[in-house]
């Protein structure tokens, strides 16, 4: 059983969330939505509670056969969708999706679809032996968006990303746990970009767990070696592990290759992409997992240089 869990939706605690987030009937029409989902479509969310999501989306029937899909899985991740503002122009959009038969009802989280797919790594260190560990380094800071770069806490997006998996899974609920460091520093990125990144390995872990086992997020700060000077920096690092199948020696080889994936109904694309996010804040991954013995994804990002 979870913790911390909400049995309904807090209006309160859904303002806090940086994805928008929307509750459909079984008709797609609007039960709740946060301030950030209206503002994606440059709406108000009074205005949304008289109208269904069929309104938002280019083509009709593929609203249609989304829910359906939806209904039919139980969960849907990642599903691309090409939705429309207000004003008529396109928003391609990624939405993680749950059916929740007791409500009858639908719940969604919506991002805007802003990652291009990525084809390059550099691999630091590796070790193959007992307990597989690979570490990736970024060395391309000129390819961030810094007009789009703000301040933002680590902290409070990861919670917010636990809390809206806890409530997307509370039909078949995993043992979520989080120890967050209070009083962490602000770093600077793209939040959009970093909350992609976060629902990324938390989808890993969904992936590798079942009902019952146990997932397990800390933040906190550490210091770690500067790639070119060698002196010490201060990162916010945020770790995601799981007791779930783990992966093999092979497996890992591949595992942020674009359209690389175990699993038959996959993309593959969401370690690829959450290696695109990283290496665009200048920012470093760990991963250390193995046969039956679980996963941990550790990622740190640097902290915002204090005035």
């Amino acid at each position: 059983m979870a913790h911390n869990t909400f049995s309904t939706p807090n209006s309160t605690l859904l303002e806090l969330i940086d994805c928008g987030y929307a509750a459909l009937d079984l008709h797609g029409h609007f039960l709740e939505t946060n301030t950030s989902f209206a503002a994606m479509f440059g709406y108000n969310k009074n205005s949304l509670l008289l109208m269904d999501m069929q309104a938002l989306w280019m083509d009709t029937a593929a609203q249609q056969s989304f829910l359906k899909q939806v209904k039919e899985q139980g969960v849907v991740h990642h599903y691309k969708a090409e939705l429309k503002h207000q004003h008529g122009t396109l928003l391609s959009a990624l939405i993680n999706a749950a059916y929740l038969p007791e409500q009858q009802m639908f719940m969604l989280c919506v991002y805007p679809n802003v990652l291009a797919d990525t084809n390059q790594y550099e691999i630091l260190k590796t070790n193959p032996k007992n307990k597989p560990a690979q570490t990736f380094i970024t060395n391309d800071k000129n390819s961030a968006n810094i007009e789009a770069f703000q301040p933002f806490s680590l902290a409070n997006l990861a919670l917010s990303v636990m809390q809206q998996y806890e409530r997307m899974f509370v039909d078949k609920p995993r043992v979520f746990t989080y120890d967050i460091m209070k009083n962490l520093p602000m770093c600077m990125g793209d939040k959009q970009q970093v909350l992609k990144l976060l629902s990324c390995m938390m989808d890993n872990a969904i992936e590798a767990t079942k009902e019952g086992d146990s997932i397990t997020v800390y933040v906190r700060t550490t210091m770690l070696k500067h790639k070119s000077t060698g002196l010490d920096e201060e990162y916010v690092m945020l770790s995601v592990q799981d007791n779930g199948v783990g992966m093999d020696a092979e497996t890992q080889k591949h595992i942020f290759e674009p359209n690389f994936s175990t699993k038959p109904d996959a993309k593959g694309m969401s370690l690829a992409r959450a290696l695109k996010v990283i290496k665009k804040h200048d920012g470093r991954i760990h991963v250390k997992t193995g046969p039956n013995m679980g996963s941990l994804f550790k990622v740190y990002f640097p902290v915002r240089q204090r005035e």
